[in-house]
């Protein structure tokens, strides 16, 4: 199955066993530093994930697909295809992408500072 395949409640049920293994992806600094700059070319992207999040990335390809993770076993061209189809999706790289993240370094201050004059 493809992701965009899943509908109603499944797509619901599908979507919340994503975050674990999405998280954890974005957990691995070299892949959040690949995802945060947008110099980064797609193909920058799925190395990134390839090599620093190999298991996470099977993991998610398994449950789109829809086959327990012991048992996925995509060849090559397959895990490019599914990968680069998952990154070039706006939707599915909202999952890696949240409005509210911001690790750029820009602060308004700390959350403990007065703000009274």
């Amino acid at each position: 199955m493809r992701l965009f395949d899943y509908k109603g409640e499944a797509a619901i049920e599908l979507m919340a066993d994503l975050f674990d293994p999405a998280m954890a992806i974005l957990g691995k600094p070299e892949v959040k530093k690949a995802f945060q700059d947008s110099s980064v070319p797609l193909l920058g992207k799925a190395k990134a994930m390839m090599k620093y999040a190999s298991h996470e990335t099977l993991e998610i390809m398994a449950m789109i697909d829809g086959t327990p993770v012991e048992e996925f076993k995509p060849t090559i061209p397959e895990i490019m295809k599914r990968l680069l189809d998952m990154l070039s999706n706006p939707e599915f790289m909202s999952l890696f992408t949240s409005q509210g993240q911001n690790t750029e370094g820009d602060t308004s201050g700390s959350a403990t500072e007065s703000t009274e004059a």
